[in-house]
Parts: C-alpha cells; sequence; structure tokens
C-alpha cells in the first residue's frame, strides 16, 4: 500500500516497495508474515506495515500514483479473481494496472538503494493517462498476461511462497524459442494463483497450458530473493529445519535452471553473431 498522505514537500514514510495488498493472503495473526532469510538462514516475523517499506522511498506524488493506477485497481481485480470473474483481466483498467504491478515491481525494488530506479520510476508517475496507455500496449504486443493456477496431489493444491524480489522466473521448455526454452515471470496474487507475463508466439497468441505445474516451486524465486514468505499452513505442517531444507533446494534448482538457460541462449546468439545475421526476437524472455 502506499504511504500516507501527508503535506506537500513533507518526506513520506513507511513506503512499500512490495505492497501489502500483495502480500496479505500470507498474513497470519496481527497481520504479520512468517519469512525464512537465505542469509542468515533462519525463519522470522514481521509485520506486514513494515516488512517490505522503507522510510522516503518515492515522493508523495509517486505513491499517488501507485494507488490510483495499479495497487487499488489491481485490489478490485484480485477481489473479482477470487469469486470466479475470470474475465476481469479484460477490463482495461484492471489489466492496466496488473500489467504495470507486475513489469514494475523489479524497478520498485531496485529502487531502494538506486537512484536511477527511482528517478524511472517518478518519470512513469509523471506521464498522462494516454502515455501509460500506450506503454502498456507495448508490453502487451510482445507478453500478455494470464492467471495461471498451482497444481498438486491427491485435490490438494500446492501453495505459492512470495519471494522478497516481488516476481520470479517460470521457465520451460519451448520448442518455438531457437534455445529451447521461454522464461516467463511470475507474481503472486494468492497462496494459489499468480499473474503471469508470458511471451506471445510467432502468431500472437499465448499459451497458459506451457506454465508448468511446478509453479509453487518455482514462486521460491531466484537468488536476487534474499527472503521469501511462506504460507502460514506450511510452517503448521512441517518442522521449520525440513521447511528451510526445502527451501534451499528449491532455491537451488531454480537458479541452475535459469543459469542453463542464459547459457543457452548466450551460444545461440553468439552463433548468429559469427555468421553476422540477427537472431530471431520472439521468445528471448
Amino acid at each position: 500500500m502506499p504511504c500516507r498522505a501527508v503535506p506537500s514537500g513533507q518526506v513520506t514514510k513507511n513506503c512499500h516497495y512490495i505492497s501489502k495488498t500483495l502480500t496479505r493472503p500470507w498474513e497470519a495473526d496481527q497481520r504479520r508474515l512468517r519469512f525464512y532469510d537465505f542469509d542468515t538462514g533462519r525463519f522470522a516475523t514481521g509485520f506486514a506495515a513494515s516488512l517490505f517499506a522503507e522510510d522516503g522511498l518515492n515522493p508523495q506524488y509517486v505513491e499517488t500514483w501507485l494507488d490510483r493506477t495499479i495497487e487499488g485497481p489491481l485490489s478490485i481485480c484480485r477481489r473479482k479473481l477470487a469469486a470466479g470473474e475470470t474475465n476481469a483481466l479484460e477490463e482495461w483498467p484492471f489489466y492496466r494496472a496488473a500489467t504495470l504491478m507486475l513489469w514494475l515491481q523489479g524497478t520498485r525494488v531496485k529502487s531502494i538503494g538506486d537512484h536511477d530506479a527511482r528517478r524511472s520510476l517518478e518519470d512513469l508517475a509523471s506521464r498522462t493517462i494516454d502515455e501509460t496507455d500506450q506503454l502498456v500496449v507495448a508490453m502487451s504486443e510482445e507478453y500478455d498476461l494470464a492467471l495461471a493456477t498451482t497444481v498438486g496431489k491427491d485435490g490438494m493444491l500446492a501453495p505459492l511462497f512470495f519471494p522478497s524480489s516481488g516476481i520470479f522466473p517460470i521457465t520451460y521448455p519451448d520448442s518455438g524459442c531457437v534455445s529451447g526454452y521461454t522464461v516467463a515471470l511470475g507474481l503472486p496474487l494468492d497462496m494459489w494463483s499468480a499473474l503471469v507475463a508470458l511471451p506471445r508466439d510467432q502468431g500472437g497468441n499465448r499459451d497458459v497450458s506451457r506454465i508448468p505445474g511446478s509453479m509453487s516451486n518455482l514462486s521460491v524465486g531466484v537468488a536476487n530473493a534474499r527472503r521469501v514468505v511462506v504460507p502460514p499452513l506450511l510452517m503448521e505442517q512441517q518442522l521449520e529445519e525440513d521447511v528451510a531444507r526445502i527451501l534451499r533446494e528449491l532455491r537451488n534448482a531454480s537458479c541452475s535452471l535459469l543459469a542453463l538457460v542464459k547459457d543457452a541462449k548466450r551460444l545461440v546468439e553468439d552463433a548468429f553473431d559469427e555468421v553476422g545475421i540477427e537472431p530471431p526476437r520472439w521468445h528471448w524472455a
């Protein structure tokens, strides 16, 4: 959620780089979030009001823009999706909010220590709504949004984790890509579903069925996610040391898979470059 309103010219406080709207489904009693810290190797608990926030991160007009253009509409959209209205993303304000939330999440996390990222966000917040719409349209020409649900065994769905990066890569085989793999990006909406940006194929379509059933495992994130919020139910069912071991194994597996895709992409690009030919542009996530 955005910072609380303050008089013009004052520094805003408690700005969230990951919206509380997104992490709400993972909250336990007293709006607490249980997370694993990969740096310390320990579990800890933090309040949703302060876990993914920094003092004075954005000026007030950026926070107001985030609330009105992205976080507010997406909060309404998520309630519609949870109620079974799967066509909610077809409404432009919701589609725009979802697109910007997913693609700007990396910038928002990066802005903690990167002034260029902050300026990029400030510039975008200063644009007219028509200019913002044009940007969203440009994004949608090569990547589209879809809602993906986790799968499980014996009728039980596997819950998603929430990485401190806000988003996580989804790597899967794709014969339509010259590297043999495609990478989509996922943004958890609740413990059972994620908003996914996946590349369109040469015909301009996107195939949600290609999203792997291991989305729950992949939602732990990769090396840039130093913390990961875990579902409260999971901690009630397993010992902490077992959950910690599983989280480390899942993240290592995700990092290895993503590294293999990057290596394949580099080799293909080098081969095309050697003969002076531009590689195909599709499916270079």
